[in-house]
Formats: C-alpha cells, sequence, structure tokens
C-alpha cells in the first residue's frame, strides 16, 4: 500500500485530508508537529508527503529542505497564503508542487496521484538501470 504522510497542525485540514486521502485507498499517517514527525517519516517510507505551510516551529521551509535532504517522495506544500513567490521559494526549498487552499478536493487528489506517478517511474527507471 503507498502511503501519505500528510504533516500539519491544523485539525480541520487533517481531518479533510484524512478523510479524501483514505477514500483513495492510501495509507494515511499525520502527524502534528514537524520535530516529532521526522524520526517516523522514515519508518513509513511515504510515497507523498503534504506539508501544511501553515506549520510551526521550525517553520514550512526548514521542514521542507529537511524532508528533501532525507527522502525522494515528491512533497505537496498547501496552505492559504500562496502567492507566486511563495510558490517559487516552496519548489526551490524542495517540493513538488504547491496548492492553494481552500482547494477542490478532486484536485487534491489529483495532484496526489499525479506526484505519485512521476514517483513511481523515476523509481523504476532507477531501478532498471
Amino acid at each position: 500500500m503507498r502511503n501519505v504522510v500528510v504533516i500539519s497542525n491544523d485539525e480541520s485540514f487533517l481531518a479533510r485530508a484524512t478523510d479524501l486521502i483514505k477514500r483513495e485507498g492510501f495509507g494515511f499517517h499525520s502527524f502534528n508537529s514537524f520535530p516529532s514527525s521526522l524520526r517516523q517519516v522514515a519508518s513509513l517510507d511515504p510515497a507523498v508527503i503534504v506539508l501544511d505551510d501553515q506549520i510551526g516551529d521550525p517553520g514550512v521551509w526548514e521542514c521542507c529542505t529537511q524532508l528533501r535532504r532525507e527522502w525522494p517522495a515528491p512533497i505537496l506544500i498547501t496552505g492559504p497564503n500562496a502567492n507566486s513567490s511563495s510558490m517559487v521559494k516552496a519548489i526551490n526549498k524542495g517540493a513538488d508542487f504547491y496548492l492553494k487552499r481552500p482547494f477542490h478536493e478532486t484536485e487534491f487528489i489529483a495532484r496526489i496521484k499525479a506526484l505519485l506517478r512521476r514517483y513511481e517511474f523515476s523509481q523504476q527507471v532507477v531501478s532498471s538501470k
């Protein structure tokens, strides 16, 4: 089963993300703070990491940088304050996509599936070499 990890301190977003991701049949793991999740993410072998841009210390940019350094899995950042400069910064810090909230649930799931397809394809290419 492909695991999706969500890191957010926003309980309403976590509840909505949980429902959407579980409905699609993915494994789901959520954390409400970054420092506590970092140690556990490794054991979950995430296929996609969803990161809330409103997460507390050390902040979304440091979280994204650390996650990218540790795992090849795609990172989807989501949050209500998306503008072009924050989207560019997210990509430069290692995120694969930035989805502005509120979003339509079908777009959220479509983005996760698209990231999964690219990630799984890249893993196949690497393993065949």
